[in-house]
């Protein structure tokens, strides 16, 4: 994504009304092979992954207003790390109602394969939940934060009690080594 459209992204998000509307069905239609990607990945019907999306381009648009995003990396980047942990966290929300209606849980026939796609997402989901919890709060916060929300390292810093930005990068890349480790072993 070009810097100019970048910024008319941005500029239109915040203006509001039909901009903003004609604005996001345009970069809806340019992030369409994400929606795709991210649906085979996480293993989505087409129903959830387009819930999903629709989801994460309205965070985006809401971080936009709120400043949130400060342009250090590309608006299409920024966008994938939202909407990939709406990927995640729309699994986490997924299991705990998954064991009610869980064929493989309440011993019922298993009638096709989107059963058994169902319950292994609800394992994938487990298991990061799993991993997150086992690195701790402070790098759970720095991950979410960073991932997620797509603060600032400065920003991070702030909300979990470093001095710099750069005390935060480092702790941030240890984590990350730790999860990478915590995922190899399983």
């Amino acid at each position: 994504m070009k810097k100019e459209a970048q910024e008319a992204y941005i500029l239109s998000f915040q203006e509001g009304g039909r901009a903003r509307e004609s604005a996001t069905q345009k970069f809806m239609q340019e992030n369409m092979g994400m929606l795709h990607s991210m649906r085979q990945k996480f293993r989505l019907s087409e129903e959830e992954a387009i819930d999903v999306f629709t989801d994460a381009i309205m965070a985006l648009i809401l971080q936009v207003e709120q400043g949130k995003f400060k342009g250090q990396s590309l608006l299409s980047t920024y966008f994938y790390r939202i909407f990939y942990f709406k990927c995640v966290d729309h699994l986490q929300k997924k299991k705990t109602n998954i064991i009610e209606i869980d064929p493989l849980m309440e011993g019922q026939e298993i009638k096709d394969s989107s059963d058994i796609e169902r319950w292994m997402h609800r394992l994938e989901a487990e298991r990061l939940e799993k991993w997150m919890t086992k690195l701790g709060d402070t790098c759970k916060a720095i991950l979410w934060d960073w991932g997620f929300w797509g603060y600032s390292m400065k920003e991070i810093a702030q909300r979990v009690g470093y001095d710099t930005g750069d005390q935060v990068k480092k702790r941030k890349y240890k984590c990350l080594q730790q999860l990478r480790k915590l995922m190899s072993d399983h």
